[in-house]
């Protein structure tokens, strides 16, 4: 396929059959899923692969690329990505502690629902009593994005002229 410099590597083939069972992913016991926060391959928003879920593809792309040119690149250790993966529900309640940086726009209301103590499956994530104040707030932030939307708002006297 495309001549013979080019070799086609299915991520998207090998990610459903691992993901769905087909083929199943276990990481130090831990089988990988598409469920969100509990099958572990994914990071909060459910469509980003997290740590160990990058790590996964660029391990299958490596194997792929190995094989081609009879290479020996060295793989990820996916147990020890898993070990410091913030997208990894560690203490089994559902939960994850997320990364530690703050949250830019939408993200921001996936980050209400951080496992705060990812070693204790009693600590459950606790909504802040503004939540809903902050869920109109990113939502606002992210509309006001929207070029006409924001004129639209300022022409209303819902914001100050640029």
């Amino acid at each position: 396929m495309g001549g013979p410099h080019v070799h086609f590597v299915d991520v998207g083939g090998f990610l459903n059959d691992a993901l769905t069972g087909k083929n199943p992913v276990r990481v130090a016991g831990r089988r990988f899923s598409r469920k969100w926060v509990r099958g572990g391959a994914f990071s909060l928003d459910g469509v980003h692969p997290g740590y160990t879920g990058q790590a996964l593809i660029a391990n299958f792309v490596l194997t792929q690329i190995n094989e081609a040119l009879h290479l020996d690149a060295p793989l990820y250790d996916l147990s020890a990505v898993l070990a410091g993966d913030p997208y990894i529900d560690h203490d089994g309640d559902g939960w994850a502690p997320g990364p530690t940086y703050p949250a830019p726009g939408l993200t921001k209301l996936l980050f209400l629902f951080r496992d705060p103590d990812d070693g204790d499956p009693r600590v459950q994530p606790v909504m802040p009593l503004d939540v809903w104040n902050q869920i109109s707030a990113a939502l606002l932030e992210e509309l006001l994005r929207v070029p006409e939307l924001r004129k639209e708002a300022v022409r209303r006297g819902m914001l100050p002229a640029p």
